[in-house]
């Protein structure tokens, strides 16, 4: 079937109709589906969402900076003669109890033929359930002996440095250095990050001018860590300032606390040009 244009003039032009379905092609090309409606709005939810991100974490990061500023003016302040710090196995010591206090339970369960999960009443059976439940008293108080109390003082009249290490029973560890012959103190990090390990920590070590160096002070908390750097730092008099606090990566997947490089696709959406 042939369409014929009439104008005044005669005939000017004429199209070869396709049928019905070419009418429908055109008009779904020219308008936008619902495909694409749909992604477009996540892109754009994506891109306020790292909009929004960046501006918490810059804004987190200058009250984190402003408050060791002046967490540094006041400890220049009170320029202390004397720093102490005394680390105790709080939750270890906690989870070791709940541990004993368990195969107590149990063996008391035992004991008394009560009947609790596997402990049923059975002649003969008796000695496994013992065992079993000695043994899990056996690996609280193992847990409980094995971690150390850890004690740093800073003596600037008696000039020393001194890093006392004893469990609960024993004798103590005890290293005495010149608190004079202390040339740096690094900020250190070690462990993992990953989905399946998160064993990240800091640690603070301190080199002598003769000696092998000091670790002390380990923890999981990234600002507390930096607050005694920078209270170390203050003692001992060394230049410090809190914009320019380094910390030496020897994590296991050295780089990861770092800022990653962005992806072009990363920086496109980021920017909004997707």
């Amino acid at each position: 079937c042939h369409f014929f244009f009439q104008a005044e003039d005669g005939i000017r032009d004429f199209c070869l109709s396709r049928g019905l379905g070419d009418v429908y092609k055109r008009q779904v090309h020219g308008e936008e589906t619902f495909l694409e409606m749909l992604t477009r709005a996540a892109v754009a939810g994506i891109i306020a969402s790292n909009k929004r991100k960046a501006k918490n974490r810059d804004k987190d990061k200058g009250r984190k900076q402003t408050y060791l500023s002046e967490y540094k003016d006041e400890v220049l302040r009170l320029n202390k003669p004397k720093l102490e710090y005394t680390y105790v196995p709080i939750y270890i010591w906690l989870a070791s109890l709940i541990i004993i206090l368990i195969g107590v339970y149990l063996v008391y369960t035992i004991s008394f033929a009560r009947r609790f999960g596997p402990f049923v009443e059975r002649p003969g059976s008796y000695w496994w359930q013992y065992l079993l439940s000695f043994l899990i008293i056996g690996v609280g108080i193992l847990f409980a002996f094995a971690v150390k109390i850890e004690k740093v003082v800073f003596d600037r009249e008696k000039n020393y440095v001194m890093l006392t290490k004893r469990r609960l029973c024993g004798r103590a560890e005890v290293v005495v250095r010149y608190l004079d012959e202390v040339k740096n103190v690094i900020l250190t990090q070690r462990g993992s990050h990953n989905n399946s390990n998160r064993t990240l920590h800091y640690i603070l070590i301190l080199e002598f001018e003769s000696g092998l160096p000091l670790e002390i002070l380990e923890t999981p908390n990234r600002l507390k860590i930096k607050q005694r750097y920078i209270e170390i730092k203050a003692f001992l008099g060394q230049d410090l300032n809190v914009e320019l606090i380094s910390i030496k990566d020897e994590s296991d997947n050295p780089g990861r606390s770092q800022p990653r490089p962005r992806s072009a696709a990363t920086v496109a959406t980021q920017d909004g040009r997707l």
